[in-house]
This record gives C-alpha cells, sequence and structure tokens, in this order.
C-alpha cells in the first residue's frame, strides 16, 4: 500500500467517525427520550392501579368485617347476643387482620323523644351489658341521614353504615312484628333512620395504621420499591387532614404533590343519594295525586346504579370517605425519571466515546505498526548495505592474498589491518543486533563490575581506530585525571561509546574533529562525545533513541544506518542507573554525554 493510499484510507474512516458518531448520538438522545417518557407513563399507570387496587382492598377487608357480623332473626337479646359472638369468633379465625374489630354496641332509641339506651356486648359475660359510648365515639350516635355517614350494602337486603371518620360501622336492625321475634336485618330505609336499633360496630385506628393498611401497601409494591413511594391517607375536609401516612413529615400536602391520588371508598353497593330509597335499592314511590291509589310493592322496580369503579377514573366519587395519594420520596416522578434518561444517556455517550476512542487508537497503533514496519524495513535495507561494503572488502582481500596478487610482506600486513577493521565493523553490526534481540526478549544480563572510566574511553577508542584513521579525524581527548570507578557492564558501555563515536564519524565531515571528554563531579562520571557535523534538526531529537528511527538530515544525507545504536545506548546507560543527553545545532554539530554513577552510588 502506498503513502497516498494509506493517508486517504485514514482521511476516509475519520471523515465517517466524524459523521457517524454525532449521527449515533443523536438518535441515542431520540430513542432514550422515547423510552423515559414511556417509562413515566407506564410507572404512573402503574401506580395509579397500586392505588386503586389498594383502595379496593381497604375496602374488602374493611367490608369483610361486616359481613361477618350479619345479623339474622333473634327472639332476644340473648340470642342476639350469642349469635354475634358465634360469628365474631368465626371472622377472627378466618381474618387477616382481626384485630381490626374494636367494642360491639347494640344502640336502641329511646321512648318518646329520650335519650338513647347503650348496651355494650361483653365477651367475657357473653351479653350485653349496660354502658356509655367513649367520649371519642360520640359520632357514632349521629344522625344516620347526615353527612357524617356512607351508606353501602353489605349483603343483599342488608344494608350498613360506614362512619367517614373510620371510627366503626352500623347495621340498622328493626323489630319483627311477627310474636317471638324481637331483632332481624334491616332491608329497607324509612323515612326516619334514627328511630330504629342498630348495632355498632367500632373499629381501632391504631390496628388499621399499624398492621392492615402497611400490609396492604406492601401487597402491590415490592419491599424495594416500597421504601421508595410514601402512602398517604387524607381527608377530603377535616381539621385533621392526615389519616395515615407512611412518611414522617407529612406537611405541606396539595393535590400536586402527590404522583398518584386516588378516591378511596367502601363499595360493592352505594345508595344513590336523593328521596328514600326502599328494599334492594328502589326508589320510594312518593305519595299518589289525589284519587290515584298507590301501586302494589311488588310493582316497584330496581334503580340501577352507574358502576362504582370505572378502569379510566377509579373509585366513584359516591364511594369515597378518604383520598389516597402515593409519592416518590426523592422527588418528582418526572424528576427521578429525567435523572434516569440523564442517567442512561451518560452510560450511552460513554460508549459512545469508548467506540470513538477506540477507533482513533486503532488507528495510532496502526499508524505505529505501519511506521515501525517501514523502519524494519528500513533497518534491514541499512544492515544489509553495512554488511555489503566490509564482506566486499574482505571478499576482495581474501581473493588477493589467495590468488598472489599481493606478496610484498609490507601489502600483507596491511591487507590484514584491513581485513582486521572491516571485521571490527561487522561485529559491531552483529552486537547490535543481538543487543537489541536480548533487550526486547528480556533475556539481557548485565555484569556489573567495577571499571575504570578511563580504561573505557581507551578501548572503545581503540576498536574505532580504523574507522577515525579512515575519516582522517582529528580526536582530542581530555581525561580527568583520578577518577572513581564505576560499576558497569564493560562490554556493553564500550558498545555504546563505540555507537557514539561512529555516529560521530559517520554524520561528521571527512577530515573533521571529535571530542571526547571524560570529568566526574564526585556522583557520577561523565562521558562527553562531541563532533562538528550536520547536526540534528530540533524536531528529530526526542525521537532519535526510538528504535529504527533515523533523524532528516540523516536520510537527506544518504547516509546509511540501522536506527538502532542509539536506542541501545539509551537501553544500557539506563540499566546502568545513568542518563544520556544530547545537544545539537543543524550544520555545527552534536554534543552526547552519558552519565554514570560512581561505584559507591549506583543502585
Amino acid at each position: 500500500m502506498t503513502n497516498r493510499t494509506y493517508s486517504g484510507g485514514v482521511i476516509l474512516v475519520a471523515l465517517v467517525m466524524l459523521l457517524l458518531v454525532p449521527l449515533l448520538a443523536y438518535l441515542q438522545w431520540r430513542w432514550i427520550g422515547q423510552l423515559s417518557e414511556g417509562e413515566l407513563e407506564r410507572t404512573q399507570n402503574n401506580i395509579r392501579m397500586a392505588a386503586l387496587h389498594f383502595s379496593i382492598d381497604i375496602s374488602n377487608e374493611l367490608m369483610s368485617a361486616v359481613r361477618g357480623f350479619g345479623v339474622r332473626s333473634a327472639e332476644s337479646e340473648e340470642h342476639l347476643a350469642a349469635d354475634l359472638l358465634y360469628q365474631l369468633d368465626r371472622w377472627q379465625a378466618r381474618a387477616a387482620h382481626p384485630g381490626i374489630v374494636g367494642d360491639i354496641y347494640l344502640i336502641t332509641p329511646g321512648k318518646s323523644g329520650g335519650a338513647s339506651v347503650v348496651r355494650r356486648l361483653s365477651v367475657a359475660e357473653r351479653r350485653f351489658v349496660d354502658t356509655l359510648l367513649p367520649a371519642d365515639s360520640t359520632g357514632l350516635l349521629s344522625a344516620f341521614h347526615g353527612s357524617h355517614w356512607l351508606q353501602t350494602e353489605a349483603e343483599p337486603g342488608q344494608q350498613a353504615f360506614f362512619l367517614r371518620s373510620l371510627e366503626g360501622f352500623a347495621l340498622p336492625l328493626r323489630p319483627m312484628h311477627r310474636p317471638g321475634e324481637t331483632f332481624a336485618p334491616f332491608a329497607g330505609i324509612p323515612i326516619d333512620l334514627d328511630r330504629i336499633p342498630r348495632l355498632v360496630v367500632t373499629l381501632r385506628r391504631d390496628e388499621i395504621c399499624r398492621r392492615m393498611l402497611p400490609d396492604l401497601a406492601l401487597a402491590y409494591l415490592q419491599p424495594a420499591a416500597a421504601r421508595e413511594y410514601d402512602f398517604f391517607i387524607i381527608r377530603r375536609n377535616g381539621t385533621s387532614p392526615v389519616f395515615w401516612a407512611t412518611a414522617t413529615d407529612s406537611s405541606g400536602l396539595i393535590p400536586s404533590a402527590f404522583d398518584a391520588l386516588m378516591p378511596l371508598g367502601i363499595f360493592p353497593r352505594i345508595m344513590r343519594p336523593g328521596p328514600p330509597q326502599g328494599p334492594g335499592g328502589s326508589r320510594l314511590p312518593e305519595a299518589p295525586p289525589p284519587g290515584e291509589e298507590s301501586p302494589p310493592a311488588d310493582s316497584l322496580q330496581l334503580l340501577h346504579q352507574p358502576p362504582l369503579i370505572d378502569p379510566g377514573r377509579g373509585i366513584s366519587e359516591r364511594a369515597t370517605i378518604f383520598e389516597l395519594g402515593i409519592r416518590y420520596r426523592g422527588g418528582s416522578l418526572e424528576h427521578a425519571v429525567l435523572l434516569n434518561r440523564y442517567r442512561n444517556l451518560a452510560v450511552s455517550f460513554g460508549i459512545l466515546v469508548l467506540l470513538s476512542s477506540s477507533v482513533i487508537i486503532l488507528l495510532i497503533a496502526a499508524h505505529r505498526a505501519r511506521s515501525l514496519a517501514l523502519q524494519q524495513i528500513e533497518f534491514v535495507a541499512g544492515v544489509s548495505h553495512e554488511l555489503r561494503t566490509p564482506l566486499a572488502v574482505v571478499n576482495s582481500v581474501g581473493a588477493n592474498l589467495a590468488h598472489g596478487v599481493v606478496r610484498a610482506p609490507k601489502r600483507v600486513r596491511e591487507y590484514g589491518r584491513l581485513v582486521t577493521q572491516e571485521v571490527g565493523r561487522l561485529s559491531t553490526i552483529v552486537d547490535n543486533a543481538l543487543e537489541y534481540a536480548g533487550i526486547h526478549a528480556h533475556r539481557r544480563v548485565y555484569d556489573m563490575r567495577d571499571v575504570a572510566p578511563a580504561e573505557m574511553i581507551k578501548h572503545a577508542l581503540r576498536d574505532c581506530e580504523g574507522i577515525l584513521s579512515q575519516a582522517s579525524m582529528t580526536v582530542d581527548q581530555s581525561v580527568a585525571e583520578n577518577l572513581p570507578a564505576i560499576k558497569a557492564d564493560a562490554q556493553a558501555l564500550q558498545l555504546v561509546l563505540k555507537n557514539i563515536i561512529v555516529n560521530g564519524v559517520k554524520y561528521g565531515k571527512s577530515g573533521g574533529w571529535l571530542g571526547v571528554e571524560v570529568s566526574s563531579n564526585g556522583q557520577s562520571v561523565s562521558f562527553r562525545i562531541a563532533d562538528h557535523g550536520i547536526g540534528i534538526e530540533s524536531t528529530d531529537i526526542p525521537r532519535i533513541f526510538d528504535p529504527f528511527y533515523r533523524g532528516h538530515n540523516a536520510t537527506g544525507s544518504q547516509i546509511q544506518g540501522s536506527g538502532l545504536g542509539l536506542s541501545l545506548a539509551q537501553h544500557i546507560v539506563r540499566a546502568h542507573g545513568g542518563s544520556i543527553e544530547v545537544r545539537s545545532t543543524v550544520g555545527r554539530g552534536s554534543t552526547f554525554t552519558v552519565q554514570i554513577p560512581v561505584a559507591g552510588d549506583f543502585r
């Protein structure tokens, strides 16, 4: 693949990502917004249905208590008490919350408008005993036709009245006209309800609030969800608006503060308000006009009422005694759904960012891999070229000696020195390759010993003597006296110094100058090698220690090389606990400084 084709592919991928990522972000925004709206609507519907079923179950619990005291005909108070106790025992045995029922009273109107007679059913004595209603239950004596009572039908033909404060309920009774019968259920509604005897059953508010209502609330919400919502049962009108609440703070309650607000009532059958009604809910006929006879009783038609539970609106207002409100504890439900939407958007955008970052990283990695491959190719080409020159020289010298072309002792010695020089160049190339392979395979182990810095630079210059003389380089040495010993692998450190010296010759000018200085500051020994060569561009300096990298001046001047020498030098120097630095000016030369800690400071 050519550079032009590769660059075109990278640009195409970048343009696709530039267009695709915003499009995906917009689609995610729209999609999650639609999901959030659906989630809000679904959650609101679920809450409303939970409130509706919660209200229905409250009604069922209370109506089960009413039906548990279904009164049959009784000949006397004693028979009535026995029947009630029997039914009370049966109801408590099967009721889910039997503790909600308190005391049971028999209230009979006084004669000639006198005070009503109140008698309490004593479970211990199993009979009715004279008593007074508790001070907080005076509402049980209020008129039936007033607004305090909610009228319903417990069983076909049996009317019941609930106090809207839920203090209790009343079952009207009527005296029987047949001999021997005293009490029986009252199925019709006379003109004056306050003139008939009635059973009054009190309800324990603490038991309702402490046990029944929390149990019913948990029946429609999981424990985790129940901790997220508060339930309120509030009165529409009254001095104490909150009847029961799961929240500790119930102040500032207004209809808009609830996520769901549902009428809470007692049903299944509520008598329509209006003119007096007859048995079974039929409307009582008005007085006939003069001269007309009243219709027979069996010709009266039942008056059918609208349903008390509307799937779209909940419980009919006619059945309402309280209102049930549900509120999200974290604030408004819309705010909670909005926060959830933002969380989902953050996750989605995070995934998009991660995807975009992954593509960018892949592009960068591919670019680096391609650059590395090109550098490796250049390395192979450079090494091959460097190997070819000494091999050609060695081959030519060997052929001349083998064919007797050169016989003079002086010429033979010159040929010998030339072969030694070229073999040294070959050894340097092979050593660099082996050193690089050992470093990157993590198999290189250095033999650290105390060595003299002066001997190190001396051996390095001696190994490079052939290339220095061939290039007619002038070498200025400045080696300080009494240098402290350094702990180093002598062979590896010599390779570092030789690579820098060879680079100074290679990138210097023929017949040029090379300066070598060795000094110490007491903590480390510095090796400075300077040349007056072509120099290194400032943009190349940060990368000249990368494997296979060769600067623009080197490639532009057609100077062969592998790009490994300085990379190996940096690895070796760092393994010795030292550092390598470079200062360079284009056209004026470069100075490399290698610092190695003295033997006592090496870590």
